[in-house]
């Protein structure tokens, strides 16, 4: 038969939905299951497209149907509302080329770092995964967002693209600072107003550099970026 949802899922309420199943043959004879939907969790959740779905005569108890996905890139959860106890026991780490790590191996499942991104909070300098139940320790080399490309409109302002499909204007809620990182200042950017910050990858730091070096101006041996209005320091002269 067909499974299909009774109501809208809400990981922060239920972070699974059962249902009981009940098959019976022509000759009478009937069986009872319980159907398990995992909820994926993105927090705010908007409308779910899911099933239908099919359960064979005899699936045991617990069988998954499937994992619920659900498209939310443009919001964040409210993390800095939540106040869960500190989490200690499993080691979650960014390296300096922006990889993710768990207990030390490497976190290649792009959507599960996407999903670990919306969950950051910066509390004074410190990063932290936070959900409603517990708040996880995050070793950040650098910064958590990596900027992979950037774009100019005809007025000299600029967008940042990152690695978790995240854009923001390089305004005053975006500021730069300038970070010695290996015997380099290097410019880390404000990506979030909530203090979530990024740095440009290997390829896009020269690019940018290259059209700051064209574009900007050099004040107190500073290289300097005009964008909307508002001056950003991107480089230290030697």
């Amino acid at each position: 038969g067909v499974i299909s949802l009774a109501i809208v899922p809400d990981y922060e309420t239920k972070d699974t939905l059962s249902t009981s199943v009940i098959v019976r043959d022509a000759s009478g004879v009937e069986d009872t299951t319980t159907v398990v939907v995992e909820v994926t969790n993105e927090v705010e959740l908007p409308a779910v497209s899911v099933g239908p779905y099919w359960v064979d005569e005899n699936s045991p108890a617990g069988t998954v149907v499937d994992t619920i996905e659900f498209d939310n890139s443009s919001n964040f959860p409210p993390v800095d509302k939540w106040n869960p106890d500190l989490c200690i026991g499993q080691t979650i780490s960014i390296d300096r080329n922006g990889d993710w790590f768990y207990n030390n191996s490497i976190i290649k499942n792009s959507k599960i770092k996407k999903l670990f991104s919306t969950v950051l909070r910066n509390d004074d300098g410190n990063y932290f995964l936070v959900t409603p139940v517990e708040k996880v320790p995050v070793e950040v080399a650098v910064a958590p967002y990596v900027i992979t490309d950037f774009e100019c409109d005809n007025f000299g302002n600029i967008k940042c693209i990152t690695n978790f499909d995240f854009a923001f204007d390089l305004d005053a809620d975006h500021p730069v600072n300038l970070r010695e990182i290996e015997n380099k200042f290097l410019p880390v950017f404000r990506v979030r107003d909530t203090n979530i910050e990024g740095f440009l990858n290997r390829n896009t730091y020269y690019r940018f550099l290259n059209y700051v070096v064209e574009k900007g101006h050099v004040k107190d041996d500073i290289l300097f970026i005009n964008s909307h209005g508002e001056e950003f320091p991107i480089g230290k002269i030697d």
